[in-house]
């Protein structure tokens, strides 16, 4: 049975909860408040700019241990991050 997780890392709880509800009819999502939840298996994390910036070690550590190249990331900004 294939992983059908995606992590949360995002800054904004509101944004945290609206994702969590909307994916939450077909995927288990998880709302990841620590580098640990990074090393749990999932097919996608949704990472915004303020927690990519504090994440970053972890997740170029997770970067640096994946093959293929590929990464389950999607970064997401607003108007306000650019």
């Amino acid at each position: 049975m294939p992983d059908d997780t995606i992590l949360l890392l995002l800054a904004n709880a509101a944004n945290q909860e609206l994702l969590r509800d909307w994916l939450g009819y077909h995927y288990q999502t998880i709302i990841a408040d620590s580098e640990a939840d990074l090393q749990r298996s999932f097919q996608l994390c949704i990472v915004d700019g303020p927690a990519l910036a504090t994440f970053e070690a972890a997740i170029q550590a997770r970067r640096a241990a994946a093959y293929p190249i590929f990464l389950p990331f999607l970064l997401v900004t607003t108007r306000r991050d650019v």
